[in-house]
């Protein structure tokens, strides 16, 4: 229903995703939509903008405007998820937008991780990152991105001895508005200096596979095996539905299943609005 097909991405992008562990999908948004986004969040942002991690983030977008209702319903954008998950289910754990003018002028965010691995050696995790503003000039803070760092078992913080410095392999996702870029969670990433104090208008929608919580509970973990099922079953018992029931009503059968993962997957009763 939401328009997914086996040709929504070709064997080359599918084979991106695997090899290098992200895939930018250019034109997903016209620039009018993308002024439009830019500025709801903006003025979002200046309403109900709370601090975290050196700067201000808006959360929940997908409550607050159906605006931002493509972030989690474009047919490319969840056939590429689907592909770093293996094709598993999978839900939204929500759109979020940091401050236009994030990160400061005089530092590059520190290289990280986002996404937890299954004891397989599963994909758990997936991002995706709307460009609503040109960021194909120089020093506007693109995302910086180490190809192939997904497959490997150790964090950045384990192998680096300076996350925030320039890394030889980064590259910089410096695309014009409208381009979505996708990347498995595991990929080190990290905004580089908005040394140009430019506008950087962006949203960002994050992706889980249904029995695994959401990114505010799988961030910051050392990257051990996520093996006992009781600790699942836990976090989400903890989480909560990433959608309002005024939103709920909206949304189409299709899309509703992207906001209400079936928790009884990790031993749960799955939640009622």
């Amino acid at each position: 229903e939401l328009g997914v097909r086996d040709d929504s991405l070709s064997d080359a992008e599918r084979a991106q995703l695997d090899a290098e562990g992200w895939l930018a999908l250019p034109g997903l948004l016209p620039r009018q939509l993308c002024d439009a986004m830019a500025a709801e969040s903006r003025r979002l942002w200046l309403e109900a903008g709370r601090p975290e991690g050196g700067g201000v983030v808006i959360t929940e977008l997908q409550d607050r405007s159906r605006d931002f209702d493509v972030c989690f319903s474009h047919p490319r954008v969840l056939a590429a998820v689907s592909h770093v998950l293996s094709a598993h289910p999978f839900y939204s754990a929500g759109i979020h937008a940091s401050s236009p003018n994030w990160p400061p002028p005089d530092r590059h965010q520190g290289l990280h991780w986002d996404g937890q691995f299954s004891a397989f050696g599963n994909f758990l995790c997936c991002n995706s990152f709307w460009l609503l503003s040109d960021f194909s000039r120089e020093g506007v803070g693109a995302t910086r991105l180490v190809p192939k760092t997904h497959l490997l078992r150790q964090a950045s913080t384990a192998l680096l001895d300076d996350a925030e410095a320039e890394h030889p392999d980064e590259l910089r996702m410096a695309f014009s508005a409208g381009t979505c870029v996708v990347w498995n969670a595991r990929v080190w990433h990290g905004a580089s200096a908005n040394t140009a104090r430019a506008d950087r208008a962006s949203v960002q929608a994050f992706f889980s596979r249904r029995w695994f919580p959401s990114e505010d509970q799988s961030r910051g973990h050392d990257g051990s095996p996520l093996e006992d099922r009781q600790a699942i079953a836990a976090a989400a018992r903890r989480r909560e539905n990433r959608v309002s029931a005024e939103t709920w009503g909206r949304l189409s059968p299709a899309a509703r299943a992207l906001f209400d993962p079936p928790l009884e997957q990790a031993g749960l009763p799955s939640p009622r609005l």
